[in-house]
């Protein structure tokens, strides 16, 4: 069986521009959709669209170009607000923010939503850690699938999932998620590709980039 794969332009790629800057340099260029990002010095932030997700909805509406995908960083980094926080009152506030994020997801016309898996936690095991994270990324895909917003999740370094042997066993026991796959994560830290191609049986949205041992992003000679 095979299918097709929609190409979409990530926003961010053009630094300084607005989005219909962006848009209109995808469409010249024959890309007819673009990806979004969330995330702190951006134009969008999950501050900000869970304070107003209609009103920052009107940013994105008006584009003339479909809007495919946001990928949206819940704190300040990594481990602020990490989805698999040991705090439950954090577990529950990133439930309330994502609830908030769908809302804007949905106004805006956006088919998916990406969220980071968590971090790994001082006094706690690599285990219990993804643990955590596999019951808020359930928790999070049911909040996205009641709005019709698709759920996916980008396994990625520095997380608690960036190494693609456990990323691979632990899609086996939660095969229902799909990933945001994205090789340069794992190439940058010394994977082979070989190594990844079984991930993409669990694959919902893929970044596509290049990437060298100790680059998460490099040029073609690197």
């Amino acid at each position: 069986m095979t299918g097709t794969i929609k190409l979409a332009g990530a926003q961010w790629t053009w630094v300084g521009t607005s989005f219909a800057e962006s848009a209109g340099i995808y469409k010249t260029l024959g890309v007819e959709a673009m990806d979004l990002i969330a995330m702190p010095g951006a134009a969008l932030t999950a501050d900000g669209l869970t304070a107003d997700p209609q009103g920052q909805a009107k940013m994105v509406k008006d584009l003339d170009i479909e809007l495919v995908n946001l990928i949206v960083l819940l704190g300040e980094g990594f481990a602020d607000r990490a989805l698999n926080s040991t705090d439950e009152s954090v577990r529950q506030q990133n439930r309330d923010r994502i609830a908030r994020i769908v809302d804007f997801c949905a106004e805006a016309g956006l088919q998916s939503l990406t969220l980071l898996p968590g971090v790994e936690h001082e006094g706690m095991s690599r285990e219990d850690a993804q643990s955590i994270a596999a019951e808020e990324l359930h928790a999070a895909d049911e909040i996205a699938s009641a709005a019709g917003i698709a759920m996916v999740f980008e396994p990625h370094r520095e997380s608690v999932l960036e190494r693609p042997d456990e990323t691979i066993k632990f899609m086996e026991q939660n095969s229902d998620l799909k990933i945001c796959i994205d090789y340069a994560h794992c190439v940058s830290i010394g994977h082979k590709e070989d190594e990844l191609h079984a991930l993409l049986l669990y694959a919902g949205h893929v970044h596509l980039r290049q990437g060298a041992n100790e680059k998460i992003q490099a040029r073609w000679d690197e």
